[in-house]
């Protein structure tokens, strides 16, 4: 088909909402919120953006890794899956001790349109590509907004530690960035045993000036038993830490459009 012939779509804002010339996949917005948690579960494809709010101070940041979880803490119906939460890891006393908790986060989660559902609603313009899969569904929309990716960084881009390059400064401090690839894991037995994957929204780091907020993954060692606290608070000495290689995960921003 010529690129001269199709349909498209924009929202009241301008954005492209779909483009029947690309084989595109039919994502929506299915929620924008502020909180400690996401309304939904999530379902597989899902992706979730999160920024810290505006209202609070950017010294508050300064110690605390963000990061996102579903199973995590008692966020959510006790049943699983649980609702996906935030959760704030925080150093305490030069790293010799640290607690989680769960935090405030502005976010948005985008779903494949499949996953909306649309059977009371018998009206709308259905789009599909030409192999038959779905590009757009005018009955998932729920609100007004769309979102944009503006920024891709493939997997293995980044090292884990914040303090030696190549450094993981993201660019636009108050952009959403993608959580998916984001993780924290409390795992104690004999001793405690901490993996924390997530984002230091710093400004800048302390190596090589990388604006933006700053990537942070590693995994904790010794100490205590009992670990961090799943969203409770709770404390945990940790003697051993080893930074990521590299972060075998996607990271995206965006924007809601």
């Amino acid at each position: 088909m010529s690129d001269d012939y199709g349909l498209v779509v924009k929202n009241n804002n301008g954005g492209v909402m779909f483009d029947s010339r690309k084989g595109m996949s039919s994502y929506v917005v299915r929620e924008i919120g502020t909180g400690v948690e996401t309304s939904f579960t999530l379902n597989d494809g899902d992706m979730v953006f999160a920024k810290r709010p505006s209202s609070t101070s950017n010294n508050w940041w300064t110690d605390k890794i963000i990061f996102g979880s579903s199973t995590l803490g008692p966020l959510g119906p006790p049943e699983n899956p649980r609702s996906y939460g935030f959760y704030a890891f925080t150093d305490l006393s030069s790293g010799v001790s640290a607690e989680v908790n769960p935090v405030v986060m502005d976010y948005f989660v985008v779903t494949h349109a499949k996953n909306i559902d649309v059977s009371s609603e018998d009206y709308g313009l259905i789009v599909k590509n030409s192999d038959g899969t779905l590009q757009f569904d005018s009955r998932s929309i729920k609100n007004g907004q769309h979102f944009l990716i503006t920024d891709y960084y493939p997997p293995r881009t980044f090292d884990g530690d914040p303090y030696s390059a190549p450094v993981g400064g993201l660019g636009d401090m108050d952009g959403y960035w993608s959580m998916n690839w984001t993780t924290g894991l409390d795992i104690a037995n004999d001793v405690a045993a901490i993996s924390v994957r997530g984002l230091k929204w710093i400004g800048v780091s302390s190596s090589a000036g990388a604006t933006g907020p700053v990537i942070e993954a590693f995994f904790d060692v010794g100490g205590e038993e009992g670990g961090f606290d799943g969203g409770e608070g709770g404390g945990s000495t940790v003697s051993t830490r080893t930074y990521e290689n590299r972060i075998n995960g996607m990271i995206l921003g965006a924007e809601l459009i």
